[in-house]
């Protein structure tokens, strides 16, 4: 059949299904397909098989549509339901859903921003554990062999390195297993050999791509375009079209604005079911082979493709996370959601008119699909990332130190378990020293991965996709020298696995035979008789004499099961998505539970900080240098103090004051007596550490920078109390406004001294010692202060150790048993 011919049947075939728009797409496809082959010399061109091939596309692109959108419906129909029969405050459930809420009711804590970090959590953990069963973690992370690994990724089998193979084949493994669960949401990818994970394209570089001294963005998107063309086969990126610079320029703009921090479902998948959003779609960046892409991505994406990969796997938990939630379209749905919710709530008091619509939510929904993380302005993002990363890692070299209040927060959580304090106590210095972790395959199946071998920041003083690029590689390995990655991997490693064996002891028990306690814990995850069965009897994981629930075989309950449980007959996509969402709802219940033991901020506090307002903006970023460093006291109060206050249910204890109840007041007071305690050992160890004696305790004055720093403050405790004052120089309310304030504050009154040189820069140099990178490392700062800085400072102002050990001396009782 003659091209044009063949061509003419097609577009009768669907006009009725495509836009005049859509058919060209699809003709130009298929042309393009055609003269491939021809390039190729293929002696079995059949242009009528080629045109009928697409054509079936089109009618499967059809029909998965009309399956999203009946999936859709149904979800956010239970969604709603859900809502309304479980919350007598639609705000409160719609947050809920969102990012989760202290109080108590069925599915507070399981909300679409949770889910999304027990995902990556699961996705990383499966992945390095397959890298280890392999061997070949070290050759990973250490970044040996990158070429090989890409050449391997390419064509397996086309380099002589074993270990490369390995490496690419564990790769190959998990991008199958993320295409087939976005396939399962309704997507439609196709193997393709080199779709190994989203491409990651670093904004700060893109924004560079001319040059750091050239300021027009233009020269920059050129100098992209005119690169990765060179890098690129075009002919399969961009199938035939003419207008390759215009479609480049369009990719350009969105990459640098970081829309790949953006999770939009469908809209944002490869495969997308929409016909002309999938042909578009399928202009993925192919490159001329696998030292192309090499090439690139040290150009414009990931350093190493440990960052590439990592990146793209969190991203695939977001996507999945979301679409789990919200379907295919999310932002349409949940509007759609609001809307029932409105109509319902409206009838029963007016005063919801208005306030169930999308603004209300605007900064939960932002932080769940990503928008608050892209970039509005790629140099005020450069430098407020700079600004942090200094502040950063020039001051909280005593973190780890600092954190020694965790263990106070992570007893009062197994408390809340009913678990009791003082085993929180073992079980933490157990999984630190060694003597009481469990079993290593417990440790593989649910250890949350260490930012040490992931590579990424540490989540505890900063903020997700807050730094990009050489900044979070830095600040990373920062974390990892002082101590903090360790210790949070630790602790939260100690808490998955406690609380795994917490119900693996009760295995045999059905869900009316638990304790309240450990039946309202899993009703914060929607966790029901039904589905703690199919828990109880697959997932269970015998090890070291215990046993511990784990949910890792989740995939191994029968369909009859779940078609039981649904009261319906479903299809086996159907039945996988069920499985995946009670495994995701159990992976969540470990790592939040975690995540309350040694609190970070979860989705809930970094929408209630971020208030939406994107990197690069004059707001973000004034936003991101103000609560700089109050993740962590933020954490504290809403989600500690926000747990004993509303977490508890009606029926475990009277209330006292409001809403706080007899339970919710033991676990405050056991917080501030336990966390006191912690704080004195923190100041005592900083004193050791700075070649002081420990502080006199008999002044009150020392009990309550004990309760500041083991309160809830924890390394924000420093600069809200004098011991920062001292060291640095801030007052109060400069402090509270944030560390680069105070050092911009300190700056000004500093140029106010030209008549005191040396006082001025005795004033510089503090300023700078604050802002160096490395320099205030626990087991580097005295080092430094006891070699160079005291000296410094005694000759630009002297006297001054004299005066300094003397203020300790009176305030603090503790003297120097070092001196310069």
């Amino acid at each position: 059949m003659a091209i044009d011919k063949c061509l003419l049947e097609i577009k009768n075939v669907v006009k009725d299904l495509l836009t005049d728009d859509e058919i060209n797409i699809v003709l130009t496809k298929i042309r393009s397909k055609i003269a491939t082959e021809q390039a190729l010399k293929k002696s079995d061109i059949n242009e009528k098989k080629i045109a009928q091939g697409a054509i079936d596309e089109i009618e499967m692109a059809q029909a998965i549509n009309k399956r999203n959108l009946a999936d859709d419906t149904i979800k956010i129909i239970a969604k709603a339901n859900h809502i309304i029969e479980n919350f007598k405050d639609p705000i409160k459930g719609v947050k809920a859903l969102l990012v989760s809420i202290e109080d108590y009711g069925s599915g507070a804590r399981k909300s679409i921003g949770n889910e999304q970090v027990a995902l990556e959590e699961k996705f990383l953990t499966d992945f390095f554990t397959d890298l280890e069963k392999a061997g070949v973690t070290d050759i990973f992370t250490s970044g040996k062999f990158e070429p090989e690994i890409y050449r391997e990724l390419a064509e397996i089998g086309s380099t002589k390195s074993k270990e490369a193979r390995a490496v690419a084949q564990v790769m190959m493994k998990h991008s199958e297993i993320i295409r087939t669960s976005l396939n399962n949401y309704g997507a439609n990818i196709g193997k393709l050999d080199d779709w190994l994970t989203s491409q990651y394209h670093d904004p700060d570089k893109l924004n560079g791509a001319a040059g750091r001294t050239v300021t027009n963005w233009r020269e920059h998107q050129v100098a992209w375009r005119d690169y990765i063309k060179t890098e690129l086969d075009l002919e399969r990126t961009f199938s035939g079209s003419k207008n390759v610079d215009e479609i480049l320029d369009q990719m350009y703009l969105s990459l640098r604005s970081g829309i790949f921090f953006k999770s939009e479902g469908l809209e944002g998948v490869y495969g997308s079911s929409s016909l002309a959003k999938k042909l578009s779609g399928e202009r993925v960046l192919h490159f001329k082979d696998a030292d192309a892409r090499m090439r690139y991505d040290r150009k414009f994406g990931s350093d190493t493709l440990r960052e590439s990969i990592v990146h793209g796997l969190q991203l695939s938990a977001r996507n999945i996370g979301l679409m789990n939630g919200l379907g295919t379209k999310p932002k349409a749905n949940f509007e759609k959601l609001l809307t029932i919710l409105q109509k319902h709530y409206v009838k029963q008091d007016p005063k919801f008119d208005g306030k169930l619509k999308y603004d209300q939510f605007k900064n939960e929904f932002m932080e769940i699909d990503g928008s608050v993380y892209q970039v509005d302005n790629a140099t005020g993002a450069r430098i407020g990332m700079a600004l942090r990363f200094f502040q950063g890692t020039g001051k909280l070299g005593f973190a780890t130190i600092s954190s020694f209040a965790d263990l106070a927060t992570y007893m009062t959580e197994t408390r809340f378990q009913g678990r009791g304090l003082f085993t929180g106590l073992a079980e933490a210095l157990g999984q630190m020293t060694g003597v009481g972790k469990a079993a290593k395959e417990v440790q593989d199946v649910l250890q949350v991965m260490s930012n040490t071998t992931v590579g990424t920041m540490n989540q505890k003083m900063s903020m997700r996709g807050d730094m990009t690029g050489k900044f979070a590689s830095l600040s990373n390995l920062f974390y990892r020298m002082n101590g903090l990655n360790w210790w949070t991997s630790n602790l939260k490693s100690a808490m998955t696995t406690g609380v795994a064996r917490m119900y693996g002891m009760k295995k045999n028990l059905s869900l009316d035979k638990l304790t309240t306690r450990e039946r309202n814990i899993l009703t914060l995850y929607t966790i029901d008789s039904g589905k703690w069965d199919m828990l109880r009897t697959i997932s269970a994981l015998e090890a070291d004499g215990k046993t511990y629930i784990t949910a890792e075989r989740v995939s191994d309950i029968p369909i009859e099961s779940i078609d039981a449980y649904l009261g319906r007959k479903v299809s086996k996509r159907q039945a996988d998505n069920f499985r995946m969402d009670l495994q995701i709802s159990y992976r969540n219940l470990l790592l939040d539970r975690a995540m309350h033991g040694t609190p970070e901020p979860d989705a809930a506090v970094r929408a209630s900080l971020s208030r939406g307002w994107k990197r690069g903006t004059a707001e973000g970023e004034m936003m991101r240098l103000f609560i700089q460093f109050k993740q962590f006291p933020v954490s504290i109060w809403q989600k500690v103090v926000g747990r004993e206050m509303r977490g508890y249910s009606p029926d475990e204890s009277k209330k006292l004051i409001g809403s706080l109840s007899r339970s919710g007041a033991i676990g405050l007071t056991s917080m501030i007596i336990m966390g006191t305690m912690m704080g004195t050992m923190s100041l005592a160890t900083k004193d050791l550490l700075k070649g002081k004696t420990p502080r006199d305790f008999s002044k009150k004055e020392n009990w309550f920078a004990a309760f500041v720093q083991g309160g809830g403050l924890g390394i924000y405790g420093d600069f809200l109390y004098s011991e920062f004052k001292n060291s640095y120089g801030g007052g109060l309310a400069e402090t509270a406004a944030g560390p680069f304030i105070g050092d911009l504050s300190r700056f000004l009154k500093m140029l106010s001294k030209f008549d005191n040189p040396k006082g001025m820069s005795k004033d510089l140099l503090s300023i700078v010692e604050g802002n160096t990178p490395f320099l205030n490392l626990y087991y580097t700062k005295s080092i430094y202060d006891y070699l160079i800085g005291h000296q410094l400072k005694e000759y630009l102002d002297p006297g001054y150790f004299r005066r300094m050990r003397r203020r300790n001396e009176k305030n603090q009782g503790s003297s120097y048993f070092l001196t310069p």
